[in-house]
C-alpha cells in the first residue's frame, strides 16, 4: 500500500522508480514468504496442491489487470493512469484484513522461537475439525527442527543454504524457477500477443482474454495432477511438450515467416507451449521451491530461487526484443532455437537430479538428503 501510494504522487521518474522499487521490495518479500508459510502450515497429502495455487493466483492477477487496463483506456485524462494505480489498493486492503483476521503465525516458527503455547494455538486453528494429536504434531515439528539444529550451528545464515547437503537443496530450488525462464517464456510468453497481433487478432483485451483462459485451464490441470503423477513427472512431461513446441517454433523462423499462416502457426505454438508450461513448470515449480529445503533455511532458500529467477528474467526481458526484433538481431522465431538448447540442458538436469517429493514429510526429506539418495530413488 505504501508503493501505490507514492506511485499515485510520483511527479517525476525519479519519484517513480523509488515507488517501484518499494513495490518491487515487497512483492520479493512476499514471493518469498508465501511459499515458506503454506508449506509449513499445509498437511503433506495436499502440500503440493497449495504451493501450486501461487501459479493460480498470479494468473487472476493478471485477469483484473487486464481489466482495469481495459476500463481505464477509455479514459482521457490522468486518471488513466492513476485509475489504474488506484485499483491496487482493493486487493490490498482485502489481503491485509484478511490476514490480520484469520491467518495464524505458523507452528514451525513459533516452535523454532520456543513459543510453545502460541505454536499449540496455531496448530489448533489450523487443524480445527481434523481428528489428529495436536501433542504428537508438535513434537513432529520440535523433533524436526531438533535434528536440523543438531548438524548445524544454532542460528541460520544464508551462507549454510550453500553448505554441506543444503548446497543441493537450494541449486534444486533454484532450478524449477530458472527453468520457467530459460525454457521460452520470455519469447512464447511474452510474445504470444505479437504474434496473435500479426496474425490478424487486432484486439488487444480479446489476445489478453485468449491467453488468460488457456493458462486457467493449464493451471487446473496441474491441480489435478500434481498429487497423482508427482512433481517429478509432471515437470518432466510437460517440459518435453515445451522443447517440442520450441523445435516447431524454430523451424517456423526459416519457412514462410510473413505469411499470415505462418503467423497463425506461431500463435497456436506459442498457445501450446503456453498450456504446457501452465501445467508443469509454472505451477509444479513453486510447489517444489516451498517443499524442497530444510525447514529451518526455508524462507532463506526460497528467497535465493526467487532471486535467481528475477534475475534471469530481467536478463531476458532485456535480452529477448534485441534478439527478435528487424532492427536488431532480427532473428524472430529463430531465437527459440537457444532456448531449445537451455531447455534440453536443464530437461537433463532435473532428470537426473529432481527427486520427488510428493507424500514425503520434511523429516523424511531430511534424512533422504542427509543419506545422499539419489534422485531417482526418492520414490516411496
Amino acid at each position: 500500500m505504501a508503493g501505490t501510494l507514492a506511485e499515485l504522487f510520483s511527479h517525476s521518474w525519479k519519484t517513480w522508480n523509488i515507488a517501484k522499487l518499494i513495490m518491487g521490495a515487497a512483492m520479493g518479500s512476499m514471493q518469498a514468504n508465501t511459499q515458506t508459510y503454506v508449506s509449513e502450515i499445509t498437511p503433506t497429502p495436499i502440500r503440493g496442491l497449495a504451493l501450486s495455487l501461487f501459479q493460480f493466483w498470479v494468473i487472476m492477477g493478471q485477469v483484473i489487470a487486464s481489466c482495469v487496463l481495459e476500463g481505464t483506456s477509455h479514459v482521457n485524462n490522468s486518471w488513466s493512469w492513476k485509475g489504474s494505480v488506484v485499483s491496487q489498493f482493493g486487493p490490498a486492503l482485502f489481503c491485509l484484513v484478511m490476514f490480520l483476521a484469520f491467518v495464524p503465525e505458523s507452528p514451525y516458527y513459533l516452535v523454532a522461537q520456543d513459543r510453545m503455547e502460541e505454536a499449540r494455538a496455531s496448530l489448533a486453528r489450523l487443524r480445527r475439525g481434523e481428528d489428529i494429536s495436536l501433542d504428537e504434531e508438535l513434537a513432529y515439528i520440535s523433533n524436526t527442527l531438533v535434528h536440523e539444529r543438531s548438524t548445524r550451528k544454532d542460528s541460520a545464515s544464508i551462507v549454510e543454504c550453500f553448505q554441506g547437503t543444503n548446497l543441493r537443496r537450494t541449486l534444486l530450488a533454484c532450478l524449477p524457477l530458472v527453468m520457467q525462464i530459460l525454457m521460452g517464456y520470455p519469447l512464447c510468453g511474452n510474445y504470444l500477443s505479437y504474434f496473435l497481433t500479426l496474425s490478424g487478432v487486432s484486439n488487444s483485451f480479446l489476445i489478453t482474454v485468449i491467453s488468460v483462459i488457456c493458462s486457467l485451464i493449464a493451471s487446473l490441470c496441474a491441480f489435478g495432477l500434481i498429487e497423482r503423477v508427482g512433481r517429478r513427472n509432471q515437470m518432466l512431461a510437460g517440459s518435453f511438450g515445451m522443447l517440442v513446441c520450441l523445435l516447431i517454433i524454430s523451424l517456423l523462423g526459416f519457412e514462410g515467416l510473413g505469411q499470415a499462416w505462418n503467423y497463425r502457426a506461431l500463435a497456436a505454438f506459442c498457445i501450446i507451449w503456453a498450456l504446457f508450461y501452465y501445467s508443469s513448470v509454472g505451477a509444479v515449480g513453486w510447489a517444489i521451491v516451498g517443499e524442497i529445503s530444510s525447514s529451518r533455511l526455508r524462507a532463506k532458500t526460497t528467497s535465493i530461487a526467487a532471486l535467481s529467477s528475477s534475475l534471469f528474467n530481467m536478463i531476458w526481458s532485456i535480452s529477448i526484443p534485441y534478439l527478435v526484433n528487424k532492427e536488431n538481431a532480427d532473428l524472430g522465431p529463430k531465437s527459440a532455437l537457444l532456448f531449445l538448447g537451455f531447455g534440453a540442458f536443464l530437461t537433463g538436469i532435473c532428470y537426473f537430479c529432481l527427486p520427488e517429493s510428493k507424500g514425503r514429510s520434511f523429516a523424511e526429506l531430511d534424512a533422504l538428503f542427509e543419506a545422499h539418495t539419489p534422485a531417482r530413488k526418492f520414490n516411496k
